[in-house]
């Protein structure tokens, strides 16, 4: 584990958790860039570049969830992450984004994570670039005008455990694990 907030911190009914997985810094880098463009021409909040593994995680046990993801993160691999396509929706955090191309691996993980954590979720691989509800024309055109090339790979690294309550401004790392 690279980093962790101490214990206590975070740990009421009302914290949120996401566990996401972190890009390689040279796509981390274009992810940023391409996050910083779309949050400036929109006016909505700049995020880290990420692609969430498993949200929603509710506990008053930080503790737990900690050793929940540390264990996750020793089955975990580094991942290719194939870009398939753009796409949008009128959702506050899936306003627009880049699809990831499911694979095997990819799908073993979110699998692991649904044991860890329990239940089902639907499995939606993608690297989001705006957050907050535009207007599907004005997205379009601003894609148009940006010229974005998604013909690329990223390679998932690390693992983020992230308290994602509130506002995304308010979102903070509570730890991370590095993934080889």
């Amino acid at each position: 584990m690279l980093g962790i907030l101490p214990d206590g911190v975070y740990t009421t009914m009302n914290t949120t958790y996401s566990l996401w997985l972190l890009p390689d810094e040279a796509s981390r880098s274009f992810f940023r860039a391409a996050i910083t463009y779309f949050a400036e021409r929109f006016s909505t909040p700049v995020f880290i570049p990420h692609m969430t593994l498993y949200g929603g995680i509710r506990s008053d046990d930080l503790s737990a969830v900690i050793a929940k993801c540390e264990h996750i993160s020793k089955r975990a691999r580094s991942i290719a992450l194939s870009i398939a396509s753009i796409g949008m929706q009128q959702e506050r955090f899936r306003s627009l984004y880049l699809r990831v191309q499911r694979t095997p691996e990819l799908d073993g993980l979110f699998t692991c994570a649904e044991e860890i954590f329990g239940g089902q979720r639907d499995i939606y691989p993608h690297i989001s670039l705006l957050y907050g509800e535009i207007d599907r024309r004005e997205k379009e055109r601003v894609l148009r005008e940006g010229n974005i090339n998604i013909a690329m790979r990223a390679e998932a690294v690390a693992l983020a455990l992230w308290d994602t309550s509130g506002d995304v401004s308010e979102w903070r790392e509570i730890a991370m694990w590095e993934i080889v």
